[in-house]
């Protein structure tokens, strides 16, 4: 499958994790019935190191990242940032800024897929980033960003 978009993570410590081409989990085992996705090494690392704080996460290709800042734990911030056709960034917006303290922040990532039952083809219909915690009272909240 090819995927539009690859997702990273970036850690406080500097520990970076970027999504296998071809999201294939690093313990992958070709032999297994069910393998999951590469999704599962940010999961296995997050558990891990609990005390590593999450600063970024971000799904990208040559041309366009679409991040979710963490740098303020309660406060996070989804941004978009463009490149030319030659790598140099061009474009920086901020899509959402979160103007009320959270606890429990975590990202939000997910594709949403389609499959012709005849033909078994998968296609990826769009990719979703974003956030979501809870707020003083105990109400959940999220924001997300479909990206096309």
């Amino acid at each position: 499958m090819w995927f539009a978009y690859l997702w990273r993570a970036e850690f406080s410590n500097g520990k970076k994790i970027t999504q296998d081409p071809e999201d294939l989990y690093s313990k992958h085992n070709s032999k297994a019935e069910y393998n999951p996705s590469s999704f599962r090494d940010f999961l296995d690392y997050q558990e891990e190191h609990p005390n590593v704080r999450l600063v970024k996460f971000c799904i990208f290709n040559n041309e366009k990242t679409y991040t979710v800042s963490f740098e303020n734990p309660k406060r996070p911030v989804i941004y978009y940032d463009e490149n030319n056709r030659y790598g140099i960034p061009t474009k920086h917006y901020e899509w959402f800024k979160c103007k009320r303290d959270l606890e429990n922040v975590r990202p939000i990532y997910y594709r949403r897929m389609e499959k012709n039952l005849q033909t078994q083809e998968t296609k990826i219909l769009h990719y979703v980033i974003g956030f979501q915690g809870n707020e003083e009272n105990g109400n959940n909240f999220k924001k997300e960003l479909k990206v096309v």
